[in-house]
């Protein structure tokens, strides 16, 4: 049944929905961190068909164990991304370095954006995909402290509503 605005009021609350950026608050355990590359980590479940999860921002908090072990064996490109699915989607975020910043036996926080656009990817997102925490090289070797992740996002169509 259309409302005031003659757009049907699902389609007009899918609208709505996609102008409110959506929160949502992730703890990866240890164990996990230590898997992140074989096994990404979900952060926001699939929207479902026709819509995709569009990251606005992300906020990762390494929280180091009591005592700290500092997370060990990093090397270069074992780095923090957020994806679309799994570890062979498409990239959502711009790259957080691990090195300097979990290797670290004190807490810190770093912010990712929306990844940059570049040549050939303009509008690139993957319909009903979760966003997922991946390593993109290799496994941490060692280490303990939980990563905290307030991810920022919108849920968006895939397809504008049509004219009635």
């Amino acid at each position: 049944m259309p409302g005031a605005s003659g757009i049907p009021r699902k389609d007009l609350q899918s609208v709505v929905q996609a102008a409110i950026p959506q929160r949502r608050l992730v703890r990866i355990p240890t164990a996990s961190v230590l898997t992140l590359f074989a096994t990404p980590f979900p952060l926001v479940p699939a929207p479902g068909v026709g819509r995709f999860n569009l990251l606005d921002e992300a906020f990762w908090e390494h929280r180091p164990a009591t005592p700290a072990v500092a997370y060990a064996g990093l090397g270069a490109g074992e780095d923090l991304v957020i994806k679309y699915t799994n570890a062979a989607g498409q990239i959502a975020s711009e790259t957080q370095r691990a090195i300097g910043w979990l290797d670290q036996t004190v807490g810190a926080t770093k912010v990712v954006r929306r990844r940059p656009e570049v040549a050939g990817t303009l509008g690139v997102y993957t319909e009903n995909a979760a966003l997922v925490a991946h390593l993109l090289v290799g496994e941490i070797i060692t280490g303990t402290g939980d990563i905290w992740v307030e991810v920022w996002y919108r849920i968006l169509q895939t397809r504008l509503p049509r004219e009635r």
